[in-house]
C-alpha cells in the first residue's frame, strides 16, 4: 500500500514536470522562460524591425530539414545587447516521416536596450554559399 502511494506521487510528479517544461518550451524554449516576456519571429518577419522587452526572450522559427545537411547558423550578433540562449532546437513537423522537415528554434536574451541586428545563415554541408539568409533588427526598450 505504502509503495502504490509513493508510486503514485511520483507519476503525479512527473507529470507536472512535463507539464511546466512544456510551458516552458511553449514559452520561449529556454530555462526560466516563465514570466519573461517572450516575443516570436518566423521567416515572414525576414528584414522586418521587432522590439523585445530589456530581459524579455526573442524566438526565431524558422523552417529547417537536417536531413538534407544544410543547418541554420548565428552568422552575425552583439552579443553585449542580444545572447543566444541554450542551444538551437530542432521540431519535427508532424506526422514524422523519413525526410520531412520540421522547424529550427533559436532563442536570444535580451541583455541591454539599443538597437541590434541578428544575421542567421542556412549553411549547406561542409559550409560554403548560404542558400537562405534571415536578417532581423532589434530593438530593445
Amino acid at each position: 500500500m505504502y509503495v502504490q502511494r509513493s508510486l503514485k506521487r511520483i507519476a503525479t510528479a512527473v507529470q507536472v514536470a512535463a507539464f511546466l517544461c512544456g510551458l516552458s518550451f511553449l514559452g520561449g524554449c529556454g530555462a526560466g522562460s516563465l514570466g519573461q516576456s517572450t516575443v516570436t519571429v518566423t521567416e515572414a518577419n525576414n528584414n522586418t524591425t521587432v522590439t523585445v522587452p530589456l530581459g524579455g526572450l526573442l524566438v526565431v522559427q524558422l523552417p529547417s530539414n537536417p536531413s538534407t545537411g544544410y543547418q541554420w547558423e548565428v552568422t552575425a550578433i552583439d552579443n553585449t545587447t542580444l545572447t543566444q540562449d541554450g542551444q538551437v532546437q530542432y521540431v519535427p513537423s508532424q506526422p514524422i516521416t523519413v525526410g520531412s522537415g520540421g522547424t529550427s528554434v533559436f532563442t536570444f536574451a535580451a541583455l541591454s536596450t539599443g538597437n541590434t541586428a541578428i544575421q542567421l545563415q542556412y549553411i549547406p554541408p561542409g559550409g560554403g554559399v548560404a542558400s537562405q539568409t534571415f536578417s532581423l533588427t532589434v530593438g530593445i526598450r
